[in-house]
Order: C-alpha cells, then sequence, then structure tokens
C-alpha cells in the first residue's frame, strides 16, 4: 500500500471515529497511550543504549496526529532539519567540508605511511596495554 492510500484511509477512518463521542475518545486515548509509550521509552532509551532520539521523534510524531502540544514540540526539530539541509546545499559549506576531508585524508595518509617505517608492520605498541596495566596497577 502507497503512502497516499494509507493517509486518505487513515483520515478518512478518523474523520468516521469523530462522529461519535465515544470512538472520538477512545481514538485519542490509543493514540496517547502508544505516542506517551513510545516517547517514554525513548527517554528511557537516552540513559540506556537503544534509539533515544529515533523513538521520541517517533512518539512525538504519532502523539502529533492529535495533540496540538506535540506539534509544538517537534517544531525545533523541524526548523533545526531545514538550516541542515540548506546548509549542505550551500556551495561554500560543501567547498569547507571538500577542504576538510582532503586535508583529513591527507594526514591519515601520511600517519599509515609514517607508522610502519617508524614501529615495523607490527601493532604491538598499539595494544601495548598488558604491560601498562602492570605498570600502573
Amino acid at each position: 500500500m502507497n503512502r497516499a492510500k494509507f493517509s486518505e484511509r487513515y483520515r478518512s477512518r478518523r474523520e468516521a471515529a469523530r462522529a461519535t463521542r465515544a470512538l472520538d475518545l477512545a481514538w485519542r486515548t490509543v493514540i496517547f497511550v502508544i505516542g506517551g509509550t513510545l516517547l517514554g521509552l525513548g527517554l528511557f532509551f537516552l540513559i540506556f543504549p537503544g534509539p533515544g532520539w529515533a523513538t521520541i521523534i517517533l512518539g512525538l510524531v504519532i502523539l502529533g496526529t492529535e495533540f496540538q502540544w506535540a506539534i509544538r514540540l517537534l517544531e525545533p526539530l523541524q526548523n533545526a532539519t531545514r538550516k541542515a539541509r540548506s546548509a549542505t546545499t550551500n556551495q561554500s559549506s560543501q567547498r569547507g567540508r571538500i577542504a576538510f576531508f582532503a586535508v583529513l585524508t591527507v594526514a591519515l595518509a601520511i600517519a599509515f605511511v609514517t607508522y610502519p617505517t617508524k614501529f615495523g608492520f607490527t601493532v604491538q605498541p598499539l595494544f601495548n596495554l598488558r604491560s601498562w596495566f602492570h605498570e600502573h596497577v
């Protein structure tokens, strides 16, 4: 099912539910429970490993289908997304990024050439943690 059909079916079902007060309240309650659960889960994921911000945004998008306060919370994110999009399409920003990555690439190439000439082809200096651990513990 494509996006337009899904959106159209959702809107028609939502309008049908608005016709009856009990169905309208039930619809809003279900949206609140699902969106609120995702919002709470996202906050949990900010503390523990997981997709915290993505879950928070998804919860706010779901809540935004019924509640204006959720849409107002999403507005700063939409503005930041617009600014980021315009910054990536800006020619001067692209030149700066290209220059930065060119310098970074040259620096990494020099590091990869210098390391084997100084230490040989061993990775022992990088992983000499055992001796460091015994010296400091």
